[in-house]
């Protein structure tokens, strides 16, 4: 993985500058900490056995050794044995990061901690045993251990353990398994698989993950290379980012009906992969049409192709590395309805010779980055097929013409919605196409599928009704918009579709200073409805004598609410807790909608909404459309003349901070009840 070659090349330069020390005694480099002394890196590289004392002496003065310093043995590949001493308590980041030498180690019952990446990429490290004191193992500590085959904890140790013999290391309060080797068994006591778990474990060859585990959290199965089957269980129900990434053995792989909740392609770089099913009960994911990928239902995005997807024609987005790393996929054919397609969606997919676009209309269609490019020097043999008539289009757009050696016009256009006999016409015979079908009339599969005009996945007069719409009005009629998206949240809370003044998810809608329900010109002190500029006091809204007249309200009124005042009694602008809950327990993305960069919000249950980077009102201006957003709650900070608000832009996203009231931002609204 690409993100994880760039950290590693940043931890190699911080090491590389990481060479002074103050003094040498027997070959070992020391800092004095204190009273103490950390073994670091020095002149020469440390080779063969390497014994470090309880304590060493220098000018006349007897440090105890205590710490093994950040990347002090760091790229010894000649070191064939340490032994730690009693004294040491912590075993700093990196310490023996890529000592590929090192076959073996034992941690005294000193160390408490190892930090960061401490064993990282000690390949030839094949025994590990966890003693009774070390009770924090930071992220990445055993990090491409690929030859690990025993891995044990000390039965006296409070908070890990490797019950029944699984050969891991598990989080025994939490059941979460952090870290396991080629001969883990996960036992049926395990609940999570951690982040990292079993990172770069290229001789794992099948793992069993039992009815206990609920989640599989980030790049757990990360570059499993030797991986070639996995079985996730009916009790999973969240499968994080790249879980599965670079497992190129894997064949085949179905995703359970429990599993409602899923990170960026879990299968990315999975080159073997030709199967990918879903369960038919899943409620939010699918494998519509047999196309071999992952569909999210609810919104028509694929998420997860291999070399056999087909895209159905019911797609209508393709997510950020749905097709990432799949070096078998040759050939891919886009259907019509695609209206976005996300960034890398075809990086570094080096077979692939031939893409048949359908899309007719490419400005309406949003790309985010480079979605076809690849580490090949030349795109000479690759090429584009698309619609007659656009090939002049595609040649004018970056986003195709510069990653395919040639484009042709070779397509046909798609016939239109509603065309259900393809005579590229809509008109009355279609409606008596459908009607025959709901009258138990035999047709084939394809005109079958066109049938169902409204994709609600049956046949009926709604889908006659549609048909009727479009010839009379010449289009198809646009489907009414919810009001609000249940995300599957802890709190039952209803989450608005648009912001308030807005019509559709992507517009940015009207802006309101905290505690004012009408747009305006001008956004500061002096117009601030709640700001007395003559002695520079808040009139209300106040919960400290220094700012104005107390009265401890520290949430909006319903009359003093933008979103109850112009939706309705139904709304409230969101709590801090609302909006805090609504990014800590949903997947939070940068995405675009229609050409618009901002949020996209997926909760718990599958369901998505959108909020767009509407920037903020200050004074008379409109600043930073399109790179962040300011989302006000309707709850005031403990310095009252801020107001908490939710944050993002294309580096972060908070929810803890608070903004001056009298500035203009987006509000987006919860509902009070479904009725």
């Amino acid at each position: 993985m690409k993100l994880k070659f760039f950290l590693t090349l940043l931890l190699l330069f911080a090491a590389s500058v990481a060479t002074a020390y103050d003094f040498e005694v027997d070959g070992i480099y020391y800092d004095i900490n204190g009273n103490n002394a950390t073994v670091t890196s020095g002149t020469n590289k440390y080779s063969g056995k390497v014994t470090i004392p309880e304590a060493v002496t220098y000018n006349g003065n007897t440090y105890p050794v205590t710490t093994i310093g950040r990347w002090s043995f760091q790229n010894c590949q000649n070191l064939t044995g340490v032994t730690i001493p009693n004294s040491v308590i912590v075993i700093g980041n990196g310490a023996f990061w890529e000592c590929r030498g090192l076959t073996s180690i034992t941690i005294p019952n000193s160390v408490t901690i190892i930090e960061v990446q401490g064993f990282a990429f000690c390949s030839g490290l094949s025994s590990l045993t966890i003693p009774a004191s070390l009770t924090f193992i930071d992220q990445f500590a055993f990090e491409g251990c690929s030859g690990l085959t025993s891995i044990t904890v000390d039965s006296d140790n409070p908070v890990y353990d490797s019950r029944d013999g699984c050969n891991a290391i598990i989080k025994t309060k939490s059941n979460e398994l952090i870290y396991g080797c080629q001969n883990s068994v996960i036992p049926n006591t395990v609940t999570n698989i951690g982040s990292w778990a079993f990172n770069d474990c290229r001789g794992l060859m099948s793992v069993t993950i039992p009815n206990s585990v609920t989640t599989i959290c980030d790049h757990a199965f990360l570059d499993c290379s030797g991986l070639t089957s996995v079985t996730i269980p009916n009790s999973v129900t969240f499968i994080g980012h790249f879980a599965f990434a670079g497992c190129s053995s894997l064949t085949s792989v179905n995703i359970p009906s429990s599993v409602t909740l899923m990170g960026y392609n879990p299968f990315s770089d999975c080159q073997g992969l030709e199967s990918i099913t879903v369960d038919p009960g899943n409620r939010v994911y699918d494998s519509r049409d047999k196309c071999n990928a992952i569909i999210k239902t609810a919104s028509n995005m694929m998420l997860t192709g291999c070399q056999n997807t087909t895209i159905p024609t019911s797609v209508t987005s393709l997510d950020r590395d749905v097709f990432s790393g799949c070096s078998s996929l040759t050939t891919i054919s886009i259907p019509s309805s695609v209206n976005e397609i996300g960034r890398y969606a075809f990086n570094d997919c080096n077979g692939l010779t031939d893409v048949y676009s359908h899309i007719t209309d490419l400005d309406n269609l949003s790309i985010d980055g480079t979605p076809f490019s690849s580490f090949r020097s030349s795109y000479s043999g690759r090429t584009l097929h698309v619609p007659q008539g656009t090939a002049a289009a595609y040649q004018a757009d970056e986003h195709w013409y510069p990653y395919f050696g040639q484009i042709v016009e070779d397509l046909q256009p798609d016939c239109r919605r509603g065309d259900v006999n393809s005579d590229r016409e809509v008109n009355i015979v279609d409606v008596n196409i459908v009607s025959d079908v709901i009258l138990g009339t035999s047709l084939d599969d394809e005109t079958m599928q066109r049938a169902d005009v409204n994709e609600d996945g049956s046949i009926n007069v709604s889908d006659i009704n549609v048909i009727i719409a479009i010839i009379l009005d010449g289009d198809e009629e646009p489907e009414p918009l919810p009001e609000w998206v249940d995300l599957g949240l802890p709190s039952g809370s209803l989450w608005a579709t648009c912001n308030v003044g807005a019509s559709s998810p992507e517009q940015y809608g009207d802006y309101f200073a905290w505690g004012e329900t009408e747009t305006k010109d001008y956004y500061d002190t002096e117009t601030y409805k709640w700001y007395n500029s003559s002695d520079s006091t808040l009139t209300k809204y106040c919960t400290d004598s220094q700012y104005g007249t107390v009265d401890n309200k520290t949430e909006l009124d319903p009359e003093d609410d933008a979103a109850t005042v112009n939706m309705g009694p139904s709304w409230r602008m969101p709590s801090q807790d609302q909006m805090k809950e609504l990014i800590n327990c949903c997947i939070v993305q940068k995405a675009k909608m229609k050409g618009v960069s901002g949020l996209q919000i997926t909760g718990p249950n599958g369901n998505t909404i959108f909020l767009p980077a509407a920037g903020y009102r200050s004074r008379d201006e409109l600043s930073t459309v399109g790179f962040d957003c300011n989302y006000w709650t309707r709850t005031l900070t403990s310095w009252p003349v801020c107001a908490s608000y939710l944050f993002f832009n294309s580096m972060e996203v908070y929810t803890s901070y608070g903004v001056g009231r009298v500035i203009g931002n987006s509000v987006r609204a919860v509902r009070v009840s479904q009725q």
